[in-house]
């Protein structure tokens, strides 16, 4: 797959980690990442900024194949269950508080944003999906109460578009697209006076 039309066009320059960092839907069915590898990108999460050094993020991991592959791959909910089997691994990330709170949620994007550009680093390609059964998945995997499921990731390699279906290989193949500044920044006019 030509994965040009996947680097994200910015207004400025921007570390190609950021530039070249997709979610694709396609995986390789058959690759096997190693423990080595998913350490790697527990590594980079367990550094992530984190409020008052709490790092109130836990992570499953689950191999494809494994029993707890099976287990997440029964919560995934719409087009997630079609497309994500063939990945390698599925990280379920979850918090360490029940309820969620706002800046339990924000620590967690942050580690999960270190554990995608470590990815992207060792050229692993990362899924996040918030698309699965919660609850079902708290049960399935015996999870005490006190984590709260949050996201499921999925990593592995990249695969040609073309194994997808019709629908799911057009959002593949479709450019990458991000607002612009002035609707994500509130005193953008600062910046264009």
């Amino acid at each position: 797959m030509n994965t040009e039309s996947k680097i994200a066009k910015t207004a400025e320059p921007i570390h190609e980690l950021l530039a070249n960092r997709w979610s694709p839907r396609s995986l390789q069915p058959e690759h096997l990442i190693t423990k080595s590898e998913i350490i790697s990108l527990l590594e980079a999460a367990r550094w992530a900024p984190s409020s008052m050094n709490k790092q109130p993020w836990r992570f499953l991991v689950a191999f494809r194949g494994d029993e707890n592959f099976n287990l997440l791959q029964q919560t995934l909910k719409d087009t997630n269950s079609i497309w994500a089997p063939n990945a390698s691994t599925f990280i379920l990330v979850l918090a360490d508080q029940n309820p969620l709170t706002s800046q339990v949620a924000f620590d967690l994007g942050l580690a999960t944003s270190a554990l995608t550009l470590q990815a992207s680093a060792i050229h692993l390609y990362t899924h996040q999906m918030a698309g699965f059964d919660k609850k079902l998945a708290q049960e399935l995997l015996n999870l005490p109460e006190t984590l709260t499921p949050v996201v499921v990731i999925a990593v592995g390699l990249l695969a040609d578009p073309g194994l997808l279906s019709d629908e799911l290989k057009e959002r593949e193949l479709k450019p990458r697209s991000r607002k612009e500044l002035s609707e994500l920044v509130v005193n953008w006019d600062q910046f264009t006076a």
